[in-house]
């Protein structure tokens, strides 16, 4: 990590920018899968790819299970992290008009206004994934653990650039999107 910033930026703890850094559900989730119609969107490590939430092989669980699950209840704006298996430390801001939503294994954070999309970019830079993996632990399998993430240092601009930059990177990433279609 470099310590050459503007002047006017610094770095500091994730969570210094976040109201909060927590992980899904985890445990036991299958019995409390439903179909679309009646069901709250769930979702898993798959669903979550660099810069993209992907809804296509999403599962559905109960409402029943979503409103007891509050821990694990994402909001617009999230950026999420897969913490476990190929694809640990992947990331992607949660979009904003998402509606009800809930997740299982999956670590978030919830950025102060204005820093979700500059996070998203961040950590998809071989620099901000590099600091994500460089937290994991374990043995048998890595993992992200959720007290370390929100430990890691990163760079903090005004909230004036950091909605800039945030807007920039997403508008670039909304262009690969829409040219992959």
């Amino acid at each position: 990590m470099s310590s050459e910033l503007p002047a006017n930026w610094k770095f500091d703890a994730l969570e210094s920018i976040c109201s909060r850094v927590s992980v899904g559900h985890v445990g036991e989730t299958s019995s409390f899968f439903t179909d679309g119609k009646d069901g709250v969107p769930f979702l898993r490590s798959q669903n979550v790819r660099p810069n993209n939430v992907d809804l296509k092989e999403i599962k559905f669980i109960t409402r029943d299970f979503h409103e007891k699950s509050k821990k694990s209840q994402l909001i617009g704006g999230d950026l999420l992290i897969v913490r476990v298996g190929q694809n640990r430390g992947d990331c992607a801001v949660l979009p904003e008009d998402i509606g009800d939503i809930n997740c299982a294994n999956i670590v978030f954070a919830r950025p102060l206004k204005g820093y979700s999309n500059f996070l998203g970019a961040y950590f998809n830079t071989p620099v901000g994934r590099n600091s994500l993996l460089s937290v994991s632990s374990g043995s048998a399998q890595l993992v992200l653990n959720t007290k370390s993430i929100s430990k890691i240092k990163v760079p903090i601009p005004p909230e004036n650039e950091a909605l800039e930059i945030g807007c920039f990177s997403k508008n670039i990433d909304d262009c690969i999107t829409l040219l992959r279609e």
